[in-house]
């Protein structure tokens, strides 16, 4: 996995889709036992314990490029299994339903962390401007223009497994 090249957060991701998703099921086969029946039964299998159709494409990549990599550099197939395999329809598109907190919440937490308190500058940024957690966690004093009334997202604060909380790059341009 060192040949990786990336964000951290993007290598952690990858190793947890392989030992949440993928070694569990097909872990003690050998590459050369791996054949297009057994990863369409890994994928039904991710749909049937819930997995949303994001997690299984993530797993489903992550397999293809790797056994890409077993075609070729590696030499240790001819053909790449997953090529044929596709997501099950039963999968889920969305598990996870998006929230957008109403004014009212909005005020009853400003309530509960009032102007003065560590909360409320990250609360207000949140709400008003839509950013990310870790955006928000990851700002200095010289990302923020008051005078223009422009914040530029730099940065990200995040945890990584093995390195703690660190500032990583945000996680798209825009």
């Amino acid at each position: 996995m060192s040949a990786l090249k990336g964000r951290p957060s993007t290598y952690e991701l990858y190793s947890r889709v392989i030992d949440k998703r993928i070694t569990p099921y097909i872990g003690a086969l050998s590459v050369q036992d791996i054949r297009p029946a057994v990863l369409d039964s890994l994928m039904r299998k991710l749909a049937t314990i819930g997995l949303s159709r994001n997690s299984i494409l993530s797993a489903k990549r992550l397999l293809n490029q790797s056994l890409d990599y077993a075609v070729y550099p590696s030499e240790l197939i001819a053909e790449n299994p997953a090529k044929y395999i596709s997501i099950p329809k039963s999968a889920p598109h969305d598990i996870i339903k998006r929230t957008i907190i109403t004014k009212d919440q909005y005020e009853n937490l400003i309530k509960l962390h009032p102007l003065g308190s560590l909360s409320y500058i990250p609360i207000n940024l949140l709400y008003h401007t839509g950013m990310r957690i870790g955006e928000v966690l990851g700002l200095f004093w010289d990302d923020i223009d008051l005078k223009k009334g422009e914040i530029s997202v730099r940065r990200q604060y995040t945890f990584i497994k093995g390195k703690g909380n660190v500032f990583t790059q945000p996680k798209t341009e825009s």
